[in-house]
């Protein structure tokens, strides 16, 4: 009698454990499946339906990039920053490509004509960047912020490195047009910033490198190893991929080593790390 007693509260037990478990797993779905999704659209304010980039401030501000016009939402209300002729600090282009956002807040802008618009949020308005007393233009094609916080715009027309100035408002220090910085040549196809806060720069017609103290070298712009089209770093080597080699440089020795060449009939066109030892 006891035992059998013992065996049907057991099985009870068991039955209870699982039912609870259930019941567990039951609410996890449940509380998973109650996502709730609203659509926002030309008939709640956009301008247009087409979004090409979404961006959430770091004040909570939703940004959306449309073909006509960057929206900044704050839940109730659009604000639509478009050009207006005769208006000074103000976005070039209605048509957003992307939209960035740097450590500082400061929001980075890519329009359809191929140019970049900074975005003081403090201020509620636009750049105006200048270099060497010129207004300058941010026609370019490609971003990058380094950890040290410096943002780097690069392409066809070269680059420039914007940092914050001692009021944290963003300047230009570094213009590859500039005479007294001129690169290997004039159209860049990257910019990649190593461990070592070194910057490195590829084109056509080989690499320089920009270190922390700003000095710029050249290196493989007579070797005639094809077009430099990206860089990468994995543990203390630098790899960088062109047409035909891998270059490689030791960050701890401070040199180059061996390259990596192509066979004849392999031409490199994309490199990719598969682990932490691997690429």
């Amino acid at each position: 009698m006891f035992l059998r007693d013992y065996k049907m509260n057991k099985r009870q037990n068991i039955f209870i454990g699982i039912f609870t478990i259930s019941l567990f797993f039951s609410s996890m779905l449940c509380a998973q499946e109650s996502i709730l999704f609203s659509q926002i659209s030309t008939k709640d304010g956009l301008p247009q339906n087409t979004a090409r980039s979404i961006v959430v401030d770091n004040m909570g501000f939703l940004w959306v990039g449309t073909l006509d016009g960057l929206v900044r939402y704050d839940g109730t209300r659009f604000i639509t920053y478009k050009p207006e002729p005769g208006r000074p600090k103000n976005i070039t282009d209605q048509r957003i490509r992307s939209i960035h956002e740097d450590k500082d807040g400061f929001l980075w802008i890519k329009t359809y004509d191929n140019s970049f618009n900074c975005y003081n949020p403090k201020l509620e308005r636009f750049i105006e960047f200048s270099y060497e007393e010129n207004t300058v233009p941010l026609l370019f094609t490609n971003y990058l912020e380094t950890q040290k916080g410096e943002v780097w715009l690069w392409g066809d027309s070269g680059c420039v490195k914007i940092e914050k100035n001692t009021e944290g408002v963003p300047v230009i220090a570094f213009h590859s047009a500039s005479n007294s910085s001129k690169l290997s040549e004039d159209k860049v196809n990257f910019v990649f910033a190593d461990s070592l806060n070194n910057v490195w720069i590829g084109s056509d017609l080989g690499l320089n490198r920009i270190d922390s103290s700003g000095h710029t070298d050249e290196f493989y712009n007579q070797e005639n190893l094809g077009v430099f089209r990206k860089a990468m770093q994995l543990n203390s080597i630098v790899y960088f991929m062109s047409d035909d080699v891998i270059c490689r440089y030791d960050l701890k020795k401070h040199l180059f080593l061996e390259a990596f060449k192509s066979s004849e009939r392999c031409s490199l066109r994309d490199i990719a790390q598969l682990n932490k030892d691997n690429l």
